[in-house]
C-alpha cells in the first residue's frame, strides 16, 4: 500500500516536471507573462557595494533561472551618489520583480547588521501583475520593504494614494491602511 502511494506520488511529480518542461519550465506567474521592454521597471539600491550587489544578483539569478524558461538580463549603473540602479532590458516577471526587491533587502550570506540598506522598485503595472483592481493597469507603482519589517516575506506596493501588501505566501495584494514607508524611501513619484 505504502509502495503504491509512493509510486503514485513519484509518477505525479514526474508528470508535473514533464508538463513544466513542455511549457519551457515556466511557473504559473510566467505562463501569462508577456515581456514588455518599455515597462519602466527599475530598482534603486543604496547600501551595497558594487561587488556585493553583483553577488546578490548572481545568487538571485541562480535561484530562479530555471523557472523563467528564458534569460532576463539585469543591467546595473550608478545612480545619484552611491546608489545603484538596476534595469531589465528584456523585462522581468512581476512576481520575480517583487522577490528581487525583497531579496536585495534580505540577501542570504551577507551581514545585514553592518549595512543600512534601502531598496525601491518602480514599474508600470500591466495585467500581468496580480492587480487588486483593473483601474491600476497602466499606472506607476513603487515597491518597497515596509519599515520595521520582521517577517521578511513581503513587499509593499504604493499606487497613487493606495498601498498594498504583497505577501509571498499568498502571491495576492491586499490593501493596507498603514503604508509603513521607511526612512529614505520616496513614494511620492
Amino acid at each position: 500500500m505504502v509502495t503504491t502511494i509512493v509510486g503514485i506520488l513519484i509518477i505525479s511529480a514526474v508528470m508535473g516536471i514533464l508538463a513544466a518542461c513542455a511549457k519551457g519550465g515556466q511557473t504559473t506567474d510566467e505562463k501569462v507573462f508577456t515581456p514588455q521592454p518599455d515597462n519602466g521597471k527599475e530598482i534603486i539600491v543604496r547600501g551595497w557595494t558594487d561587488a556585493e550587489l553583483a553577488r546578490i544578483l548572481d545568487d538571485f539569478k541562480g535561484m530562479y533561472r530555471g523557472s523563467w524558461g528564458q534569460d532576463f538580463p539585469m543591467e546595473v549603473s550608478p545612480f545619484e551618489g552611491t546608489a545603484l540602479r538596476i534595469t531589465f532590458p528584456k523585462d522581468l516577471p512581476p512576481l520575480h520583480f517583487s522577490y528581487l526587491v525583497n531579496y536585495l533587502q534580505y540577501p542570504k550570506s551577507l551581514d545585514l547588521k553592518t549595512h543600512t540598506i534601502t531598496v525601491v522598485g518602480k514599474t508600470i503595472l500591466t495585467k500581468d501583475f496580480p492587480l487588486p483592481d483593473p483601474k491600476f493597469d497602466g499606472q506607476t507603482a513603487t515597491y518597497y520593504i515596509p519599515a520595521d519589517d520582521r517577517d521578511y516575506d513581503r513587499v509593499y506596493i504604493k499606487i497613487g494614494a493606495d498601498t498594498f501588501e504583497n505577501l509571498f505566501s499568498t502571491e495576492a495584494w491586499s490593501k493596507v491602511t498603514d503604508p509603513r514607508v521607511p526612512t529614505g524611501v520616496d513614494v511620492s513619484k
